[in-house]
Parts: C-alpha cells; sequence; structure tokens
C-alpha cells in the first residue's frame, strides 16, 4: 500500500505542529504484541464494538473526502489508519492504535483472497513493499479502508463481478490462525502484525508535512454523529489558495 500521500504543483497545505515522530514511537499509543501468532492468543474482548455503524461509516467518509485529490485512496493505508486511530482518540477518548504488518481477508468465494504482504513457506509476512495497515481498539480491529475494498479487487481482471462497500469491525479473536483460502467464508482474515512496518508507518506519514495538515482538517472537521456536518469545508494553503472540500458518501452497506 502506499505510504503517506503524494502532493501536488501549488496544493501544499501549510505545516501544522506533532509530535517528533520518536516521541509517538515510543507512546503507549504504539506498543505492539510481538508474540500474537493467531487467535489462540487472543481473548475475546467479551464487550460491544467500539464505535456503532453510522461512526464507522462517517470517519471513512471524512477521511475519504479529504484525501481523495491527494494520492490513490484505496491505496492509502497508512492514511485511514493514523487518521482513523486520531479521530478515535480526540473525538472518542478511545485508546485506538494504528498497526502495521500483513494481512488476508476473504471477501467471498467468488474472489481472490485480498492479500496485503507476501507468502512465504506457507506464512503471511510483510515486506517494506506489501504491507497493510489497520487500527485495534477495545480487543477490535478496525480497517477503514475497508469501503474501498472493492477498488482494489477491480485492479485484479479476473474479479469480473465486484462486492459492495461494507464495514470491517471484527473482534481480534475471531482472527483465523490459517491463512484465509479462496474457499474460506466472506470475513475470514488473519493479520501479522510488525514492528518494523509499525514504526515505518508513522514515519512516513510524518515524513511529509502535508500528511498532518490533512489529519488535522479530518479532525476540526469532523463531528460525532447524530450530529450534522458540514457539507462543505473550505482551506487555505500557503499560496492563499481557498479550496472547496466537499463531504463524500462511500455508500457503505452493512459489514463484511
Amino acid at each position: 500500500m502506499e505510504s503517506g500521500v503524494s502532493t501536488r504543483p501549488g496544493e501544499e497545505l501549510s505545516p501544522v505542529a506533532s509530535r517528533d515522530v520518536s516521541e509517538w514511537l515510543a507512546s503507549d499509543r504504539f506498543t505492539i504484541d510481538s508474540t500474537r501468532k493467531g487467535a489462540k492468543l487472543i481473548k475475546s474482548p467479551g464487550q460491544r464494538p467500539p464505535i456503532a455503524f453510522a461512526d464507522y461509516c462517517r470517519i471513512c467518509n471524512v477521511i475519504f473526502s479529504v484525501i481523495e485529490d491527494h494520492t490513490d485512496a484505496h491505496h492509502a493505508c497508512i492514511c485511514f489508519a493514523m487518521i482513523g486511530a486520531h479521530l478515535l482518540r480526540e473525538h472518542y477518548k478511545l485508546n485506538a492504535d494504528a498497526v502495521s504488518g500483513a494481512a488476508a481477508y476473504a471477501l467471498g468465494q467468488q474472489y481472490k483472497v485480498l492479500t496485503f504482504g507476501r507468502i512465504e513457506n506457507g506464512r503471511l509476512v510483510a515486506a517494506p513493499d506489501a504491507f497493510h495497515c489497520w487500527v485495534e481498539c477495545k480487543g477490535y480491529v478496525l480497517d477503514f479502508l475497508a469501503p474501498l475494498f472493492p477498488d482494489n479487487l477491480a485492479e485484479d481482471r479476473d474479479n469480473v463481478e465486484l462486492p459492495t462497500r461494507r464495514v470491517w469491525m471484527k473482534p481480534l479473536a475471531e482472527m483465523s490462525p490459517a491463512l484465509p483460502q479462496r474457499n474460506s467464508a466472506a470475513g475470514t482474515f488473519q493479520l501479522v502484525p510488525s514492528l518494523a512496518c509499525k514504526e515505518s508507518m508513522i514515519r512516513n506519514f510524518f515524513k511529509t508535512p502535508m500528511s498532518g495538515d490533512l489529519r488535522e482538517i479530518c479532525t476540526q472537521w469532523y463531528r460525532r454523529p447524530p450530529k450534522t456536518m458540514q457539507a462543505e469545508l473550505a482551506i487555505r494553503d500557503d499560496r492563499f489558495n481557498i479550496t472547496q472540500l466537499k463531504l463524500k458518501a462511500l455508500a457503505i452497506q452493512g459489514f463484511w
């Protein structure tokens, strides 16, 4: 997946103050359990999902609306994870953690397994050019990129018919200890966190000032349901050019 966002001439926003990368890496918000191998090592959260369907959809829609003109949104897993975790911390006061590593998702037997990583000796592993990012919170995995999975599948010509856009918010206890296969039930998944990928995710996000700007725009624009959000938001770049952002809806239907 792509790291951070790419800028275009004349569109770079003014930098905002952000915490030093080393401070983020040392923060409890970015600790990782490197012993996790599969579902047997994870206890069931025994509680409701951290947010509701409407909240998940709105978070996805805000991030998508803000970053769409600056990157290929369906490849921007770093943005969706880093900004999504930030919104959960700022607006919901939840201990949300952006995580990176390898991931595999079974979306239905008519589709190939969506894999972010490499298969080595039958095991799923992450690599610098093959990885994914997601959010973990209260024993759940929240993948805010999931509504754009149909766009990822569309890049494979074998996937003629595409699924609807859906929410991915599941207890980590439901993670499969085995690598998902094409005949696996839709919603089967495996995540393999990598500390090296996580450090790279954080550094790549903060190395571009625009990433911090986009995160702050999302934070200021966002309102928790059922509060009404502004349909448009005007932002100004360092050249005093005004851009009018419009809130877009991804037409998310149900859960994986």
